[in-house]
């Protein structure tokens, strides 16, 4: 099998003088006078697996190219099920493999399964509820090892490969081991090393030697001795991760072609091809002009066709899919329209929406720029450059506001307006959530996701209207009163929503009295015992506003008093249900401002006026605001569409039940100063009263007052904050500087 090769216009014109060395020149078109367009690119196509399959344990490929998977139809059941496909997973044909019997009359519930050259590997819990590993031939028989395959954690095995030998190398996500044919171990790989993420896609083996993807390069071992060949350097993945996932790990995949001497591998930036004698990898397929790039996806295998496409089986959300990649040698190797979106930080609604459309227009280039690349990258900075390029008609053509001074802009009139081109848009949103920046002249943007400060008290505390200052005011009288987390810059990032209405005047400039009164309250709230602030201290990667999700958990066990925080995810509100009924009842609210119900948009949508594309900008618009994007839980806030919200709300469990269960532990100190550990769990079951959820969607309808926080005035607002609470000036002091900083700012945007 030969693969075409897809190079950059630079590359392809080198190769047009020098020669290919590999696989198919790109064709250059265009009339005299015109710049010549090099053509040809793998261009993408969903195929999807048998509707009834819940898991897919493993894909086959013979060397025709028809393909062989084993499925779970019914996981509470074990109801298991093998299909064929002869026409690369267009349909699909029921078949019952050899050693289906004998792996059914074992009453294994199979965790794990994969097709070796002959037979299948198998481990699971059997009816004595021990985990153990098994072989199924395809003669009927079956083999049990003696030896449980799964790590001293309990990490159970999560990939198996069969070299030559016949050895056995598989994996417990972070270590890989190889075991003889009888079940002996003979080497660990990669122990201990948190960089290598592992799946049965990670890895794979040729001849005597395995190629592990890991963070940051490709590592080949030689299978007789176990010893470290050689290691590729590669981008690393905590970098994918950041830039594209934000939905668990980044993962790359990764095949060999003996026929070809090369390996493949797949990450969401693209799919790559390297020779195992060479130096340099060719990227084939750019992941951002496909779906590779979109949060949901997570990779599972990497599978090469013999007509030359590629396949690859990934989980789109919880549903397995395999993703086809066909080369088109008249497809422009870069489409001739682009599309430039810029967000101040990376937005996974954004995201998602962008690789959706670009499947859907894979004529059109979408370019995803983003403001803040560098960890310790100021806002301000990265406002003050974009708002350069902008006045200096560099700007994109949508603009996502989050963060950004969007009063200013509109004022200028740098926005276009939405009226006329987003009519039908806004009447599947939110009414509310649409009118968010409805001014006198025009709608100048849409928001994609909104959340909402949530308070869950139990029944001897307040109920709905309740504002923040009222709530630290109840807190404060109750008996050894404690909230999640009360350190003060978590406060202040938490609650800025609700705080910032104040701390501006209607005409926009500074409210020194506000921020003065902001910083009052947050003290007084920061003196409330904090159970999780050992958690913030000592975990950097944590979300640095309260947890609603988790607080329910200390909050059922009455290990904390209110559990509190942005509503971004309904599995947040169930678990706070589920908190209130172990507690005999209680309220679920919005917290109000001083000036009404406070809402935050996110992922804001706005055209440029300046663009010279409206018409696609208005469709990229249309379309991420649209069920089809939204109803995918990225748990970067609630839906603004109304179908997609209440979708969200529909339970995700079977009608026989299911539930989330959350563990987690909360540190206190004795009279003795001696720090201990107490255990908390709940059972968050779908919500059994039917006017719970209804109640919640109705709630957030009323919600009316749009917060707008500049990134650049929060920065601001948490120095300031945080140079009173660390005794580094007094209030007073600290409120003149926010109010001489701040207005220097605004006046520098105006």
């Amino acid at each position: 099998m030969r693969l075409k090769s897809v190079v950059s216009l630079l590359c392809a014109i080198g190769l047009l003088f020098s020669g290919c060395a590999s696989g198919s020149p790109p064709v250059f078109g265009g009339e005299k006078g015109e710049t010549p367009q090099a053509k040809g690119r793998y261009l993408e196509k969903e195929i999807h697996f048998p509707s009834e399959a819940q898991q897919v344990y493993d894909i086959r490929q013979e060397a025709s190219g028809e393909l062989e998977i084993f499925c779970n139809l019914d996981m509470a059941e074990s109801l298991y099920q093998g299909y064929r496909s002869k026409d690369q997973g267009k349909t699909w044909e029921k078949y019952t493999p050899p050693w289906q019997t004998a792996l059914e009359e074992q009453k294994i519930g199979v965790n794990y399964g994969i097709y070796l050259k002959d037979r299948f590997f198998a481990s699971g819990y059997g009816e004595d509820n021990e985990s153990k590993e098994y072989i199924f031939y395809d003669d009927g028989t079956m083999k049990a090892f003696e030896e449980p395959f799964a790590s001293e954690s309990g990490a159970g095995v999560n990939g198996v490969r069969e070299a030559e030998n016949g050895d056995l190398v598989y994996c417990h996500y972070f270590q890989l081991l190889q075991r003889d044919p009888e079940g002996n171990l003979k080497y660990t790989y990669e122990a201990d090393n948190p960089s290598f993420q592992g799946n049965q896609g990670s890895y794979t083996l040729y001849g005597n030697q395995m190629a592990v993807a890991r963070d940051d390069s490709i590592q080949i071992y030689d299978l007789e001795t176990g010893e470290a060949l050689e290691t590729i350097e590669q981008d690393s993945l905590e970098r994918v991760y950041k830039t594209f996932t934000g939905m668990g790990m980044a993962k790359r995949v990764i095949t060999v072609s003996e026929e070809e001497n090369a390996f493949y591998y797949c990450d969401q930036t693209g799919i790559y091809r390297r020779m195992l004698d060479g130096s340099i990898s060719e990227r084939l397929a750019n992941g951002e002009l496909t779906s590779l790039s979109m949060p949901t996806i997570s990779l599972e295998r990497l599978l090469l066709q013999p007509n030359g496409d590629l396949l690859v089986w990934a989980y789109n959300n919880e549903t397995p899919v395999l993703l086809q990649y066909h080369y088109d040698p008249e497809a422009p190797v870069v489409p001739n329209t682009e599309l430039r979106i810029f967000s101040l930080h990376g937005n996974k609604t954004i995201r998602q929406a962008i690789g959706m459309f670009q499947r859907e227009n894979p004529d059109v280039k979408l370019t995803y720029e983003v403001g803040v690349t560098e960890e310790n990258q100021s806002s301000a900075d990265a406002i003050r450059t974009f708002h350069t390029k902008l006045l200096a008609g560099d700007g994109p053509d949508i603009i996502v506001l989050d963060g950004l001074p969007i009063n200013s802009y509109i004022k200028k009139g740098i926005l276009a307006d939405l009226t006329g081109s987003q009519s039908e848009t806004v009447k599947g949103m939110l009414p509310n959530i649409a009118a968010s920046f409805q001014k006198e002249k025009g709608l100048y943007a849409l928001p994609c996701r909104f959340s909402v400060l949530m308070a869950a008290l139990g029944p001897e505390g307040p109920g709905k209207g309740t504002t923040l200052e009222q709530l630290t005011a109840w807190l404060e009288q109750q008996p050894d009163s404690s909230i999640y987390c009360s350190m003060p810059e978590i406060l202040l990032r938490t609650f800025a929503p609700l705080l910032a209405v104040d701390w501006f005047q209607e005409d926009g400039s500074v409210n020194r009295e506000g921020f003065l009164k902001s910083l009052t309250l947050l003290e007084r709230l920061s003196k409330q015992k904090g159970a999780q602030n050992y958690a913030y201290t000592y975990d950097e990667d944590r979300e640095s506003v309260l947890d609603l999700e988790f607080s329910a958990v200390g909050f059922a066990g009455k290990g904390v008093t209110a559990d509190l925080g942005p509503l971004t995810k309904i599995r947040s509100a169930t678990a706070a249900k589920a908190a209130l009924d172990r507690l005999g009842g209680g309220s679920f609210f919005p917290l109000a401002g001083e000036k009404g119900s406070v809402f935050t948009p996110a992922a804001i949508l706005s055209i440029n006026a300046a663009t010279k594309q409206p018409e696609l900008a208005g469709k990229f618009i249309s379309f991420a605001l649209s069920p089809e994007v939204l109803s995918y839980d990225l748990e970067d806030g609630l839906a603004s569409n109304r179908t997609a919200l209440l979708k969200s709300m529909e339970s995700p469990f079977p009608e026989d039940g299911g539930a989330t269960y959350y563990v987690m532990s909360i540190m206190v100190v004795d009279e003795e100063g001696q720090e201990e550990y107490v255990p908390y769990e709940l059972r968050a079951p779908w919500p059994a009263d039917k006017t719970f959820l209804p109640n919640l969607a109705a709630d957030l309808e009323e919600v009316k007052i749009p917060s707008i926080v500049d990134e650049a005035l929060l920065e601001i607002a948490m120095e300031k904050a945080n140079g009173y609470f660390e005794g580094n000036g007094t209030l007073e002091e600290e409120a003149d500087e926010f109010a001489k900083k701040a207005g220097l700012y605004l006046a520098e945007m105006e």
